[in-house]
């Protein structure tokens, strides 16, 4: 199995993922989640997932901080932004962070599974 890991500041958002998203369709399973960067940070290191839903705007370390330091730890692992905001700024820094994408908010679920069904045979096939 493919692991995941969500990191979004809005619980309401992190549990409609896990309840939404076909997760064994896909080959994946959520191993963890996280309100903020900091402690994302700290679960990535233990939990090592292969792929890292992500929101930009968070508390205590936002998203491109926090996927910046992942980048030193993992450059393979796939980062797709979450995000409420279509800020320029931010879409620029996750181009420069070799994000997979950047979705907005409310994500559309059948979106979000096309995308992680071709980020699963990228992983499958490396």
């Amino acid at each position: 199995m493919i692991k995941v890991l969500l990191v979004d500041d809005e619980q309401m958002t992190r549990d409609g993922l896990k309840e939404f998203i076909r997760w064994d369709g896909l080959g994946m399973t959520v191993i963890g989640e996280a309100a903020d960067g900091l402690q994302a940070l700290e679960l990535f290191e233990e939990l090592r997932p292969e792929i890292v839903l992500c929101d930009v705007r968070m508390p205590r370390m936002d998203g491109i901080e926090l996927v910046a330091k992942l980048r030193e730890l993992d450059p393979s692992c796939k980062i797709v932004f979450l995000s409420g905001y279509t800020d320029t700024v931010y879409l620029k820094s996750a181009i420069k962070l070799n994000a997979v994408d950047y979705i907005e908010k409310p994500v559309q679920i059948a979106e979000l599974e096309q995308l992680l069904e071709r980020l699963a045979s990228e992983i499958r096939a490396a």
